[in-house]
């Protein structure tokens, strides 16, 4: 992990943040990597994600155990530079269900009666007097302005007490969402059989049941909750393990550019074709609760669309060729391989390998395993800086297109 976290941490911006998942087997080593990597000072907290929840369907998945059964894992979060990264709060339904009544006949409905005094700087001004309705005043720090505390008033925000004349509290109506700081503890934000079903439901033929399409997901609903808290509309978000690409379909319903990284073969199958369902206007997963329109709702250029390409191979294509032969096929690919392949500067081809009596009298395998190591692993794929290198045979479609794309050419 060390290396690719140094190259993430070049790749925030001042003010950027980033939040990486694990288990409790990783979770202690991986924060003293972090700390060494993105700076002690830097660490802004451990989020503790509940990935099975009480009373949820499990579809017959639940592991028993003799011990402790885990049903958390953990986001550690750090930002590039100290005191730089503010969270934003969200809205949330309040949670306390037990203390709401309606004390006042309230036509909003039931409500619970907070605290809207502080402890505080009696300089400030927050600090002032407030007369009851029955004629009592109180002089406290207060949470909110006296301009502020009169507009809640005039609302009917302010609950003085049966008889007037209590300590003043604000109301927190049952039926609204109200501005929440990010907890640590993550919990309602789906658990990992929801997120299976949310893609195998995506997938899905319409004369099939859904089948399960990728083994661990994660669901929308704590993607949507990570980048509710940490970017506004616009703002660029990075997954360099896309995965089935959960972050990415949530980032861009929720109106914010995204890049996804992913080496497996799998995203080409399922990350791909998930997002061009996304891009389409599916209504799965947390669609509704951002009001997804594909037609309207992100605020920048070409909003409803994505470039998905691939590094284009080398090596990495002989060693594939190789993987796939058979032994009648091998002789001809050795040939091909010295001839255009680019091989490890240790390696002699036609004395260690063409003309050498002991990896003739290998078996298949192992043969396959020795070409293998001949190549020069630093040319899997081909660098950007040598794409007009004559041997590499890059046709000037692709140049062009690779000069657009990285901004070196109009």
């Amino acid at each position: 992990m060390k290396n690719r976290l140094e190259v993430a941490r070049e790749f925030l911006m001042e003010n950027g943040v980033i939040f990486i998942q694990c288990d409790d087997n990783e979770q202690a080593y991986l924060k003293v990597l972090c700390d060494e990597i993105f700076g002690r000072e830097n660490f802004v907290g451990c989020l503790v994600w509940r990935k099975i929840e009480e009373n949820a369907s499990t579809g017959g998945t639940m592991k028993v155990t003799k011990t402790v059964r885990k049903d958390h894992e953990y986001i550690l979060i750090y930002e590039k530079i100290k005191n730089m990264f503010i969270s934003n709060k969200y809205m949330e339904l309040p949670n306390f269900l037990g203390n709401y009544k309606n004390l006042d006949n309230d036509p909003r409905g039931d409500f619970k009666a907070g605290s809207i005094s502080m402890k505080g700087d009696k300089n400030s001004n927050k600090y002032y007097e407030v007369t009851t309705p029955s004629g009592k005043v109180y002089r406290r720090v207060w949470r909110v302005t006296k301009e502020e505390f009169m507009a809640l008033d005039r609302d009917s925000r302010i609950y003085y007490g049966k008889n007037f004349d209590s300590v003043p509290q604000i109301k927190i109506f049952l039926n609204e969402e109200r501005p929440v700081t990010p907890k640590s503890i993550f919990e309602n934000l789906g658990n990992s059989f929801n997120a299976k079903e949310e893609l195998s439901f995506l997938f899905k033929q319409s004369d099939q049941e859904s089948v399960e399409v990728f083994s661990t997901p994660k669901p929308e609903a704590l993607l949507k909750r990570i980048i509710e808290i940490s970017t506004q509309k616009g703002d660029l978000v990075m997954d360099f393990f896309a995965g089935s690409g959960t972050t990415l379909a949530v980032a861009h319903k929720m109106g914010r550019k995204w890049v996804g990284i992913e080496q497996m073969d799998y995203i080409e199958s399922i990350t791909k074709e998930r997002l061009k369902k996304v891009v389409a206007g599916e209504q799965g997963g947390v669609s509704k609760a951002v009001g997804y329109d594909p037609n309207g709702l992100l605020g920048f250029e070409g909003n409803n669309a994505f470039l998905y390409a691939e590094l284009l191979a080398y090596n990495q294509s002989f060693e594939k060729s190789i993987k796939q032969a058979s032994a009648e096929e091998l002789g001809g690919l050795m040939e091909e391989i010295r001839e255009r392949a680019f091989l490890d500067y240790r390696v002699e081809f036609v004395k260690d390998v063409l003309e050498n009596e002991d990896f003739e009298a290998l078996g298949l395998e192992e043969k396959k395993r020795v070409l293998i190591d001949c190549l020069d692993k630093n040319l899997a794929y081909v660098p950007l800086s040598e794409i007009e290198d004559n041997e590499f045979g890059v046709s000037e479609d692709l140049i062009s297109l690779n000069r657009a794309f990285y901004g070196k050419g109009k």
